[in-house]
This record gives C-alpha cells, structure tokens and sequence, in this order.
C-alpha cells in the first residue's frame, strides 16, 4: 500500500503546458503644489513590476520595483531588483 498525500498528481502525468511571457505591473504618480509659495512643486511616482516567463518545464520570475521623486527639479530615481529565480 502507497501512502501518497492527498492532492497526488504522479509526475508522468504532466505536460510541459504552454510556453509564455508575461508582465503585471502596479504604478502611482502624484504631484503635491504649495499653497503659500506655488513655486514649491513635488511629484512622486512608483512602479512595481512582476515578470516572468514559462519555457517547457522551466519557470523564470523576477520582481522589481522603480521609485521617482521630483522635490523642485532636484529628481531622484531608484531601481531595485527584488528578486529573481527559476524553477522547474
């Protein structure tokens, strides 16, 4: 008698799906004015993007996240890789 855990799939039964590259993203943008000095303009933008890819039984995945800051022209960007890995 086999003890398998419930939810079992032997491995011979899967297929290696459909090949394919995707992109999910999630972004904000906004700019902040003075009331007392209108020359006083703030703008502030995020990125956060999720990308991967399927080929055969290999899975590519990566996570990355893109920040702006304008504070009166003096602009700051940063690019962060969170992570990237492949499984199989």
């Amino acid at each position: 008698m086999k003890n398998l855990p419930r939810g079992y799939v032997d491995p011979g039964q899967l297929d290696d799906g459909e090949p394919v590259v995707f992109v999910n993203y999630m972004g904000n943008y906004y700019q902040t004015n003075s009331n007392i000095n209108q020359s006083s303009k703030n703008a502030y933008g995020y990125l956060n993007m999720k990308a991967g890819a399927n080929i055969g039984l290999w899975q590519l995945r990566g996570q990355s996240v893109f920040q702006y800051n304008d504070n009166n022209g003096n602009t700051k960007t940063d690019w962060k890789n969170l992570r990237t890995y492949i499984q199989r």
